[in-house]
């Protein structure tokens, strides 16, 4: 009978641990990969306001989600990804997490471009959290609707509140096609020391 209580306070111990320097704790973000939304609403545009992709929140414009078809528009992770323009629009879409005031938060996400505009040489993506933000930018060359040709970015931002916003919106210019943009997937927030 010790020896489980002692199992069982070393088990409730370690849970309340805190996450050693070096270390990121777990994805804070809810349906980062876009996958929890019905059939019928990823077969649509989404319009700003929209709270069909559960946890998430579009910001502005107009928004696609992508959906694998045999070869084409593979996501990143898992079926599902977003392209920021809609059809047409210049797209945002946001999640509020919860978050630590003066923590370091690492954002990770994956980024291409919809390769059906031809004339888009690159594609621009915005991010922004706790009123910092960073623009990323991929050129087009070699993407293909067989091959996205996904890349990994990364960013970190200090937290300011007990919850803060994040948000990811086209950044493309205003004179670009609305109809393809960038995409998004497999959105990661985690903690860092």
């Amino acid at each position: 009978m010790k020896a489980v209580a002692v199992c069982v306070l070393f088990a409730s111990l370690s849970l309340a641990a805190p996450v050693p320097k070096g270390v990121e704790s777990a994805n804070i973000v809810v349906n980062g990969s876009f996958e929890d939304v019905s059939d019928d609403d990823a077969a649509r545009p989404q319009d700003k306001g929209s709270t069909a992709i559960k946890g998430w929140v579009v910001t502005r414009g107009q928004i696609d989600v992508t959906q694998q078809n045999g070869n084409e528009w593979k996501a990143a992770h898992g079926k599902r990804g977003l392209d920021l323009h809609g059809s047409p629009g210049f797209g945002g879409v946001e999640q509020t997490i919860a978050t630590k005031p003066g923590k370091k938060y690492k954002v990770t996400f994956q980024m291409s471009g919809n390769p059906g505009v031809p004339e888009h040489k690159a594609v621009q993506l915005g991010v922004r959290a706790a009123g910092q933000d960073k623009e990323f930018e991929l050129t087009m060359e070699g993407r293909t609707y067989q091959d996205l040709k996904w890349a990994e970015q990364t960013w970190e931002f200090t937290a300011k509140e007990k919850a803060t916003t994040i948000e990811f919106h086209t950044a493309m210019p205003a004179t670009s096609n609305g109809f393809g943009g960038p995409l998004l997937d497999d959105v990661k927030v985690v903690e860092i020391n």
